[in-house]
This record gives structure tokens, sequence and C-alpha cells, in this order.
């Protein structure tokens, strides 16, 4: 766990180069590990696993994926809720790439 890594991303308003640098660090310091699975559980940091996975032969889960799709499939208005800005905006992005997969439209409020 690496609690900086919010604070990294919230002062810079982005997942910047470091934060990226270090998220596929501890993603492949895991698999050197022999783990077979890594969950990212943070969605301010979420949007580092689409490169991490291409380093990495272990999935890598982002917690954020399943309810994103969920929440598409089964609803036309989505409202989101949470404790840092800078989730909004990741967790946005996800929904509106998970609303393009499925060729559906929703509303999305936060």
């Amino acid at each position: 766990m690496d609690d900086s890594l919010l604070f990294d991303v919230m002062k810079e308003g982005k997942a910047d180069t470091r934060v990226l640098t270090r998220m596929c660090s501890y993603f492949l310091a895991a698999e050197e590990a022999q783990a077979q699975t890594a969950v990212n559980a943070c969605s301010t940091v979420s949007e580092t696993v689409g490169i991490s996975r291409s380093l990495v032969n272990i999935p890598i889960v982002r917690i954020d994926e399943p309810m994103a799709k969920l929440a598409v499939n089964k609803e036309k208005n989505i409202g989101m809720i949470a404790t840092v800005p800078t989730t909004l905006d990741y967790t946005s992005a996800l929904i509106e790439r998970k609303t393009k997969e499925v060729g559906k439209k929703v509303s999305l409020k936060s």
C-alpha cells in the first residue's frame, strides 16, 4: 500500500509519469514475488493499469471495472459519489468507455 500515490495524483490533478512508474513497478514486483493476480483497489490510479497490463504476465484486476460494467448494463441514469475529486474524472472516463463498448447512452452525474 502506498498512500502517497493518491496525494501525488491530487496534487498534480492526474496520474503523472511518476505515479505510472511507481504503479508499474508494484505490479512487476507482485509478479516477481509469484503473485497469480494483482488487484488495483484505487480508482484514482486505475488508469495506470492499462500500461501495467502490457508489462506483466499476471492478470491485473481493476476494482472499478466490474462496477462500471454492471452500472452501464443495468441503468440509464448513473450517479457517482467519491471521496476525492480525481476519482470522478477517472470513473467518468471508465463508464464512458463501457457505454461505447455496449453501444448504449447513459446519463452520468457526479
